[in-house]
């Protein structure tokens, strides 16, 4: 299991700050765990979600959330740090205690979300941003429209 993984461990930080500069942006962050795999022989990273799921519906949460994207954004910022392709990721949920790793980390996959975040990037300095006439707002974000507002 998860314990046994982090027991075996030669390499492990915790609350590990990282900078990934892409295009015009600087984006900071900060992993819950990040570890050396050395029976996969690569860097794990390790985030903790504290919402309360059914064990089905994990994969429903990780695109309703954009759990996915973010771990895309901390592995193309391990990469860079550690100058490696081989990563994986774990996204465990405290509430059943489910362990999920099938997030697409794959090289292809990350330069392509960069490619996506200097395009947008562009666009933003260009002032050619759309915003859309029918937003749509996670359950949990903490910024809403004006009139949602209490």
């Amino acid at each position: 299991g998860l314990r046994e993984l982090l027991s075996v461990a030669p390499k492990v930080y915790r609350e590990y700050p990282f900078v990934l500069r892409i295009g015009r942006a600087e984006i900071s962050g900060t992993l819950d765990v990040l570890f050396f795999d050395p029976q996969r022989e690569m860097w794990t990273i390790l985030d903790y979600k504290s919402n309360e799921i059914e064990p089905g519906r994990i994969g429903e949460e990780i695109g309703r959330h954009g759990y996915d994207r973010q771990m895309q954004m901390y592995a193309l910022a391990v990469s860079r740090l550690f100058r490696t392709e081989h990563i994986r990721s774990l996204l465990f949920f405290t509430f059943p205690g489910c362990l999920y790793e099938a997030v697409d980390l794959s090289p292809n996959t990350l330069t392509a979300l960069e490619i996506s975040i200097v395009a947008f990037l562009d666009r933003l300095a260009e002032g050619v941003i759309e915003v859309s006439q029918k937003p749509v707002n996670c359950e949990d974000c903490v910024y809403r429209l004006y009139e949602e507002r209490p």
